[in-house]
């Protein structure tokens, strides 16, 4: 991602995949969301304390099951959310913006350096933009080592639709967002340690609430119009 004043050299091609070329793609791509927003916030990576661990694992759809849950679906048990700190009271009154990385730039590859170094949590903690950073991972039975997105139909032949089991993910943690941000504290965790995948918690916090939700959504997909969508 091209970026400034921070990140590797212009010309360097490599992890974390971020250039200082003296240009603001974050700041241009949510402007051309949002439309003229305030200055960003000083420090590229936002407040590192509001960066959270999200198990998508409670989102992956029915079909996942037959692939081997969400990593047979070349997905991270673990994404991240950020939640300016204007709006940890009450989520429900803030945008919410999708980021999906390129292939390399996953947790698995180059740890929080690619979320915390593109820009746009410094101009989402100014705006009171959430930002949700879905996880691909790698998965080599497929053909994909370096933890790319289904851009080709290698999870799914349908993967460029709303039914592609990677998108229904996503879109099951942007329904539950719109639905029910206001207890995001159930399915989040402080990311500056990575969370106990063994433990049913999200870094020591219960999803026991959150499980039934996700449950929900899974089952009523159709209701939501959330299936056989183009």
């Amino acid at each position: 991602m091209v970026n400034g004043p921070w990140g590797q050299p212009c010309g360097h091609f490599g992890p974390p995949y971020i250039n200082d070329c003296g240009y603001d793609t974050a700041g241009a791509v949510l402007q051309a969301s949002y439309g003229p927003l305030r200055p960003p916030f000083s420090n590229p990576a936002g407040v590192p304390a509001q960066l959270h661990w999200v198990d998508q694992a409670l989102f992956a759809p029915p079909g996942a099951v037959a692939h081997g849950g969400i990593q047979g679906i070349s997905m991270s048990r673990w994404g991240y959310l950020y939640i300016p700190t204007g709006c940890a009271g009450d989520t429900s009154v803030c945008r919410l913006h999708v980021h999906y990385h390129g292939c390399g730039m996953e947790y698995e590859y180059v740890g929080q350096q690619y979320v915390a170094g593109t820009g746009l949590n410094s101009w989402a903690e100014a705006n009171d933009i959430v930002l949700l950073y879905p996880q691909a991972s790698t998965n080599y039975a497929i053909g994909n080592p370096s933890g790319c997105w289904d851009w080709d139909g290698m999870v799914s032949a349908d993967f460029d639709t709303h039914d592609g089991l990677q998108l229904l993910t996503v879109i099951n943690m942007v329904r539950w967002y719109t639905t029910k941000g206001q207890e995001v504290g159930d399915v989040r965790g402080n990311a500056t340690t990575r969370p106990d995948a063994t433990n049913g918690a999200v870094h020591g916090q219960p999803v026991q609430a959150f499980t039934e939700f996700a449950k929900s959504i899974t089952k009523s997909m159709s209701t939501y119009g959330m299936s056989g969508r183009r």
